[in-house]
């Protein structure tokens, strides 16, 4: 547990130096993780949120990936690696922004390509897979623009065959 320290306090000492909830309005002890102090509702002044301040709306905004959304695009990204390639990537995940998609597929190359990135064939397994993108970009691009919301307007991939790893980065129409 972190341990308490001693800050000042926003409250004013009413008549007779008690306050209204039966404590001396002097200096009260206070633990350094804000939220707790915001549930008993003592309010610092190192900028702990007041038990009246507005709390932000959980979840995804408009046109953001949440949970659902980015399962949906890295399936589709799995499956068309799978259907263009014979084997689909092992571990895929999808990150999100306002405009932009961001997807991380690991352990995806054959053993056909494994073998040829052992015998130092990096740039041509990586040409290989650069060709076999604009196929996938075409079969993923519906389930993106469904997932998010928004128009797929540009599509960019960097393969690296030694780390068994690509990155592809989906420009979306901005809201």
């Amino acid at each position: 547990m972190a341990p308490v320290r001693q800050l000042a306090v926003n409250a004013t000492k009413p008549e007779g130096g008690v306050s209204s909830r039966g404590r001396a309005a002097e200096a009260i002890r206070v633990s350094p993780n804000h939220k707790r102090n915001s549930t008993v509702g003592v309010a610092t002044t190192h900028g702990a949120p007041s038990p009246t301040a507005k709390k932000r709306p959980r979840g995804p905004g408009r046109g953001t990936t949440d949970g659902p959304a980015a399962m949906a695009i890295c399936n589709a990204v799995t499956a068309a690696l799978k259907h263009s390639c014979g084997k689909g990537p092992t571990k895929v995940k999808a990150y999100s922004t306002h405009d932009h998609v961001a997807v991380v597929v690991q352990d995806m190359l054959t053993t056909l390509e494994r073998t040829l990135v052992q015998d130092g064939h990096e740039q041509l397994v990586g040409e290989a897979r650069q060709v076999l993108i604009g196929r996938v970009a075409k079969e993923c691009r519906a389930t993106i623009e469904q997932a998010t919301g928004q128009r797929v307007v540009g599509w960019q991939t960097e393969v690296n065959p030694s780390a068994d790893r690509a990155i592809t980065l989906v420009q979306l129409q901005p809201l």
